[in-house]
């Protein structure tokens, strides 16, 4: 049995640095542990990425593998990373396996494969979530620490094959009610899944967004994100060009890198917007433009707790949104109006009124200023420290 400790220790675990909103949450997670006292280690699958740079060296170490062809194995079934022909049957095999059996080969090699690390944590966290191999290494690693892994998406199509380890797990964190909806309408017996939002640091939003200044003279609409499937920002040169057919005088900038940086690209292109729509690329600090946007527009097909729009709440900004669960839940059901369906003509009827009308843009403005923010910090504190009523 341990001995007591003066203090609590944590090993907060993830994929790596990269740009996204789970890697903005990990790091208001982590500084909201150690602001409040609370001994922290990271770690992480591959030690690198954008945000690398807001952790101390220290404190981070590096899952390490017996043999260097399972980590980069690993490493290369991330999206958008070119493989090896070898490779590629490699991860062709996983997937079949997954299909056929519902079994899924990464607690094997999670198991097999890496070195063992230090036990000494009073908690483990699986930040990432998402059934990656680091949900499979915590489950079955760390036998005296209690363990909780998250779930950062209200449609994740790995549930299937990782709802049986969320049972090793002490709690099943989920950064949304519709996150949690999901996974207990399909897992009812599941009874450790709780609702931990993500912080929402206003001080630091609201410093950051003066970082610097933009120049426009013109309204502003604005979207963030990576630029993949999931955000729906195809759908943006279609909307764009309706807008500029109607002499509509606007500026519209997408904030993100991704694979379909391209295809949007050539989109604008096509459509002659090199003057209306600006690919701005990746941003590691994007306030300043959310900030300044007239209208904050965020399509997505689906979420967990959308970091950009909850920016945009702090920022005071209107904002239209895809009718998704989690996009209520984030304004707080106020202007729900202004949550539609993903659809081309419905949303560019709606940015049309909000551009033209100023009377009605004005009302939801005054609006969005009434909602009150809560940084949630407390969701993750009551966890840490073994609140039941989580």
């Amino acid at each position: 049995m341990k001995g007591i400790r003066v203090y609590m220790k944590v090993l907060l675990c993830t994929l790596n640095f990269d740009d996204g909103g789970v890697t903005k949450a990990f790091i208001e997670a982590e500084r909201c542990l150690v602001e409040n006292g609370i001994q922290c280690d990271i770690l992480v699958e591959k030690n690198e990425g954008v945000y690398r740079d807001y952790f101390s060296q220290k404190n981070v170490k590096e899952l390490k593998f017996r043999f260097a062809r399972i980590a980069k194995l690993l490493n290369c079934m991330r999206a958008n990373q070119k493989k090896s022909v070898i490779e590629k049957i490699c991860i062709n095999f996983i997937k079949i396996i997954r299909k056929l059996f519902y079994f899924n080969i990464l607690f094997f090699l999670a198991n097999v494969f890496t070195e063992k690390n230090d036990n000494d944590y009073d908690i483990v966290i699986d930040f990432h979530g998402y059934g990656n191999f680091m949900t499979y290494y915590l489950s079955y690693n760390f036998p005296d620490s209690k363990k909780y892994t998250w779930v950062h998406d209200e449609r994740i199509h790995t549930l299937k094959y990782i709802y049986k380890e969320f049972r090793r797990y002490d709690k099943v964190c989920c950064v949304s009610s519709s996150c949690k909806y999901n996974i207990e309408s399909k897992y009812p017996f599941l009874n450790n899944v709780s609702v931990v939002h993500n912080i929402i640091n206003v001080k630091r939003i609201k410093e950051f967004s003066n970082q610097f200044h933009v120049n426009n003279d013109k309204k502003l609409i604005v979207s963030v994100g990576r630029l993949e499937h999931q955000k729906g920002f195809d759908i943006i040169p279609e909307i764009a060009l309706k807008l500029q057919k109607d002499k509509i005088d606007f500026l519209w900038l997408i904030i993100g890198d991704g694979s379909l940086y391209d295809e949007l690209d050539e989109s604008i292109n096509k459509y002659d917007l090199n003057h209306f729509v600006h690919l701005k690329g990746f941003c590691k600090n994007p306030l300043p433009y959310i900030k300044n946007a007239y209208i904050y527009f965020q399509p997505s097909f689906h979420e967990g707790f959308p970091t950009t729009i909850s920016e945009a709440v702090v920022l005071e900004k209107v904002i239209v949104a895809s009718n998704i669960p989690s996009m209520y839940e984030a304004i707080q059901n106020i202007n729900n109006e202004l949550l539609i369906p993903r659809d081309v003509d419905l949303m560019y009827k709606l940015l049309k009124n909000l551009l033209t009308d100023t009377k009605m843009y004005e009302k939801y403005q005054d609006s969005f200023k009434e909602i009150e923010i809560d940084d949630f910090s407390n969701d993750l504190l009551k966890l840490v420290k073994g609140d039941d009523k989580l």
